[in-house]
């Protein structure tokens, strides 16, 4: 058997040219054999990689535009259209606005300098009834602007989250179905509860997230 026949140099496609088409001393074959093992094992470790943790990745059609000629490698992904994705998009930016506009008016109302005088009664007496959890004493009135603070801060993070990765939440419909009831929920309590500016995002983020979930 030849040693050209055994390395198959001119067969193998990780070998460079240059290496194939030389006249090489065995030396120089067994080392150029060495080099296209090592080529072949790095090729299926990127295999291997592509097909355990980047196949499951959710791809948007701008993602696939942009790829261009690998829509060979990404096809069989999960795709998600525009239009839900855009839905999906003004949904979260609903509560991005709700929970910066709830901190926006707490910081107003903390930073007032003479409150009326029957809300200064009402926070006086927050401020003296006090709470004793798990140890810890607190009272009433700090634990309304906690929970205050709490609530916008989440509610602008969480939708600071899905804007920032709307292409792969989008196409989950576990993601967009969730968002949509839990918006339903503070829709409901927005209505019996709090004042227009609330009703009104979540309506939109109710309809938008419950729209994504039927375009997606």
């Amino acid at each position: 058997m030849s040693m050209a026949r055994e390395l198959k140099l001119t067969d193998d496609p990780l070998l460079p040219s240059a290496i194939a088409a030389a006249n090489l001393n065995p030396e120089r074959h067994a080392y150029a054999a060495r080099q296209g093992g090592a080529r072949r094992r790095r090729r299926r470790w990127i295999e291997t990689f592509h097909d355990r943790v980047l196949k499951p990745t959710v791809v948007s059609e701008p993602a696939l535009k942009i790829c261009g000629g690998a829509e060979e490698h990404v096809g069989r992904l999960p795709i998600v259209s525009s239009r839900a994705q855009v839905l999906f998009q003004v949904g979260a930016w609903a509560w991005v606005v709700t929970g910066l506009g709830h901190l926006a008016i707490t910081t107003l109302l903390l930073g007032r300098p003479a409150p009326p005088a029957a809300e200064t009664a009402v926070l006086g007496a927050m401020r003296a009834h006090r709470m004793t959890m798990m140890g810890l004493s607190r009272d009433l009135l700090g634990l309304f602007r906690g929970f205050s603070v709490a609530m916008g801060l989440v509610l602008a993070l969480h939708g600071a989250v899905c804007v920032l990765a709307a292409p792969a939440l989008a196409a989950l419909p576990a993601v967009v179905a969730l968002n949509a009831a839990v918006s339903l929920a503070l829709l409901a309590i927005a209505v019996r509860a709090f004042p227009p500016p609330p009703i009104v995002t979540m309506l939109v983020a109710t309809a938008c997230f419950g729209a994504a979930l039927v375009v997606g």
